[in-house]
């Protein structure tokens, strides 16, 4: 993130890992959010969901769609 200078950074997760890769996935979330908005978009029953506190989940194309449309009128200059 800091390459890029991101400060939002979502993602899809589609794939029914492995313990191991669900721990890979929450330590590299847990690093990103420390610098930038981290939010992901994943199945309800993932293992992953609400693992990673400053992270933010999704789970609902509607919920995502709101969190988007609050998130440009806040950051939009007026």
């Amino acid at each position: 993130m800091e390459q890029s200078k991101a400060d939002f950074l979502l993602l899809g997760v589609l794939l029914r890992e492995t313990a191991a890769d669900v721990k890979k996935l929450n330590a590299a979330l847990k690093r990103l959010s420390r610098d930038a908005d981290v939010w992901v978009g994943l199945p309800e029953d993932h293992p992953a969901r609400d693992t990673v506190t400053g992270v933010r989940y999704f789970t609902r194309f509607q919920d995502l769609d709101l969190a988007l449309t609050e998130r440009i009128t806040r950051t939009s200059p007026r």
